[in-house]
């Protein structure tokens, strides 16, 4: 039976267009517009500000981002190799270890250390419930080259004005012009950051989502699909287990957890050390 819960349309009807079709067309963004917006901020690399972390679940929800990381700025789309996305047994979203075919795709940001510390706290790292890793992303550039060194707030004005119709959604316009983005490399090179990643090895059974959590993936997955994160990947990883519902682990995937060597977790204290 369909219910509002897995039919994403019902519950945001201003999303429907997104998630029915994620249908992409060129746009132009007037100098007005974009100039009432605050300015990129220079590459963290460069000026030591901070450094990068992969969103992949309702962080990528550009204005809970802003909420929660008040220095942080839009760097890049993100891919995650030999990992795949689940909704675990807390009801919220995380990655676990898979095989060559799998991928978390995400958005990628460049964070300060208090931006850390605020996703270390919402994370639960001194609980536990997440840790904190750092794993080479290959980065690639948004949809729109202009957002990118934007604040996620500035972002969401963009995005927002794409979805009112007061500007058409990109397509390609901006990636003709130069630009000094770090994601940027020779065409045909694949190009690695390092990034913070949050996984949970202490929930990683597989499990249904939270309710309140579907409105949040939603939120992201419309922000996520209008910076570039594909099409493909949004309907077969996380659509499904967003706006389905499982039974249960399965029998092999509860096998495959326990005969897994528990990884080696550093205390928060060495965690926090990461950030000098």
């Amino acid at each position: 039976m369909i219910t509002k819960h897995s039919r994403p349309e019902l519950l945001f009807p201003m999303s429907k267009a997104l998630f029915l079709s994620y249908t992409l067309k060129e746009s132009t963004f007037t100098a007005t517009q974009m100039s009432s917006l605050s300015q990129p901020s220079p590459g963290s690399e460069e000026s030591g500000a901070g450094e990068l972390y992969f969103a992949y679940g309702s962080n990528m929800h550009l204005q809970q981002m802003a909420a929660r990381c008040g220095d942080s700025t839009l760097f890049a789309k993100g891919i995650l190799r030999n990992y795949r996305w689940q909704t675990n047994s807390r009801g919220g979203g995380n990655v676990i270890e898979g095989n060559q075919e799998d991928f978390v795709e995400g958005i990628v940001f460049t964070v300060s250390p208090s931006d850390v510390r605020a996703l270390r706290r919402y994370e639960g790292v001194e609980q536990q419930i997440f840790v904190e890793r750092k794993f080479d992303i290959e980065v690639e550039r948004v949809l729109d080259t202009a957002l990118e060194g934007r604040k996620p707030a500035d972002v969401a004005k963009i995005l927002a004005q794409y979805n009112s119709g007061q500007s058409k959604v990109p397509d390609k316009f901006s990636h003709d012009k130069p630009s000094t983005s770090k994601a940027e490399e020779p065409e045909g090179e694949k190009v690695f950051r390092k990034a913070l990643v949050y996984i949970s090895y202490k929930y990683q059974l597989p499990g249904d989502i939270r309710e309140e959590y579907i409105a949040r993936m939603q939120l992201a997955m419309a922000d996520a699909r209008m910076l570039g994160v594909s099409k493909n990947y949004l309907e077969t990883s996380l659509y499904p287990q967003v706006f389905g519902k499982r039974t249960g682990a399965r029998p092999d995937e509860i096998r495959s957890l326990q005969q897994r060597p528990a990884p080696r977790t550093p205390s928060l204290d060495q965690s926090l050390n990461s950030e000098q």
